[in-house]
């Protein structure tokens, strides 16, 4: 008689049961994921200053967060192939493809260290989709001169416009995305909810109450339908930011 070296339930001879291979197995499939999405994360957070914006051309920022959960989660990966007797690829799907090694004795049995691997592996992999997960949110950039809207994570100051492929600063489509939402607004009248959207995408953020604030003092004037002029709310907003 033995026992699993993950979970501690009986075995006849293997040193990983059928439940805990599963779970492997069911590890590699989400790491594999884990890693393409990291491989993205830090893709995105590595970008070049386009020509002319002053940066003499390498503005480089990485996402250590990132780049060091790829690395563990790759050498955890590599742990649990060396365990199996397969090639140390770091490959996921290479180790799901040769989990039932992990189901052998290996060379030390009273020190196995197989439920410690199976361990770093589920902790490295936990660690590397909180990174994901708070990154998953895209924020809107501005928009590019192609004329295709532009959205980047946050804190990010340049991103690839997904239609032209063209590196795009922060300020130039934020700038280039004010005056498309000016011009096609200009004289609209607006419900509140409607005109913080607008003028928020006009760099010029003003809360509800702010706008219920201006009507009451008189500033802004209602029509028959409840909304105020968008002219008149820009004027006030960009008194307000001065």
């Amino acid at each position: 008689m033995t026992y699993c070296r993950h979970c501690g339930e009986p075995q006849d001879s293997v040193s990983l049961c059928g439940k805990c291979l599963i779970k492997v197995r069911d590890l590699c499939d989400r790491a594999g994921e884990a890693l393409k999405d990291l491989e993205d994360e830090i893709a995105k957070t590595t970008a070049k200053a386009p020509t002319g914006s002053g940066g003499g051309g390498d503005k480089t920022v990485i996402s250590f967060p990132a780049l060091s959960a790829k690395d563990n989660l790759v050498l955890a990966v590599k742990a649990l192939q060396s365990r199996a007797g397969a090639d140390m690829t770091g490959k996921p799907s290479d180790l799901k493809a040769k989990a039932y090694g992990l189901q052998k004795p290996g060379k030390d049995t009273a020190g196995d260290p197989l439920h410690y691997l199976v361990n770093d592996l589920a902790t490295d992999l936990r660690k590397a989709l909180s990174i994901i997960d708070v990154r998953q949110e895209k924020e809107l950039l501005g928009r590019c001169s192609c004329g295709e809207l532009v959205k980047a994570w946050a804190g990010t100051e340049i991103a690839k416009c997904p239609q032209c492929g063209r590196q795009v600063s922060k300020g130039e489509a934020s700038e280039r995305l004010n005056s498309q939402v000016m011009d096609g607004l200009n004289g609209a009248w607006l419900k509140d909810a409607d005109m913080v959207i607008a003028l928020e995408q006009c760099e010029m953020p003003v809360s509800i109450k702010t706008i219920q604030s201006w009507v009451k003092r008189k500033h802004l004037v209602r029509d028959g339908q409840n909304r105020t002029c968008f002219n008149d709310a820009v004027h006030l907003a960009e008194r307000t930011r001065r």
